[in-house]
């Protein structure tokens, strides 16, 4: 069973009445480490207390290396290398609306993660 819900994580995991802790999270093109990075750690700080397994993806290598610095510096324990290449990555290239020369792929790289490095 698959669940969505249109809220960040942390206002999930307090409602008590919908709150199901799942089998695995997977968040896609988060840029976790580039917008709302506070929200993102407030998250992420519950995840990692809820020894939860997830997969995050993201657009290009900056993005990355940036989200796998974020949660190391979470003391996430990473599973995946920096900055590995997702292959299930979207395979036509998307212009970046902000710089129209540029081009990225959807889900192009991706960190997987689960509870705290002892």
């Amino acid at each position: 069973v698959m669940t969505t819900y249109a809220k960040k994580w942390h206002e999930y995991r307090a409602d008590k009445d919908r709150y199901t802790k799942p089998d695995l999270v997977v968040a896609f093109n988060t840029g976790m480490s580039m917008e709302e990075t506070d929200g993102w750690v407030e998250s992420i700080k519950l995840m990692l207390e809820d020894d939860i397994p997830c997969l995050f993806t993201m657009y290009q290598e900056d993005e990355a290396k940036g989200d796998y610095d974020l949660l190391q510096s979470l003391g996430a324990k990473i599973i995946t290398e920096r900055n590995a290449m997702n292959p299930f990555a979207v395979d036509i290239p998307t212009i970046d609306a902000n710089r129209p020369d540029t081009f990225f792929h959807l889900n192009e790289r991706y960190v997987c993660f689960k509870g705290c490095e002892k």
